[in-house]
């Protein structure tokens, strides 16, 4: 977990608690969002998934992932 990518979304998630791949990939480059969060759920960080639905300006429906993290919740909490 030394990636500096994986550096840069875990600051993000730590201070607005929330994240989509639109903004990984805007902020920090990182085009792999999905497999970022897997390894940081795999080292305990309790990450949820929320479907967001829209509809794009032409009428055509799609869905993004949102990745939260509960507020107050901090990387010490994985070492109790």
């Amino acid at each position: 977990m030394q990636n500096t990518k994986m550096a840069d979304i875990k600051r993000h998630l730590l201070k607005y608690r929330k994240i989509t791949s639109w903004e990984a990939i805007q902020k920090y480059q990182h085009t792999r969002l999905a497999d970022a969060i897997f390894k940081l759920r795999n080292h305990g960080w309790p990450i949820k998934t929320h479907k967001v639905d829209f509809v794009d300006s032409y009428g055509n429906k799609g869905s993004y992932a949102l990745y939260t993290i509960p507020d107050g919740w901090s990387e010490e909490d994985l070492q109790n």
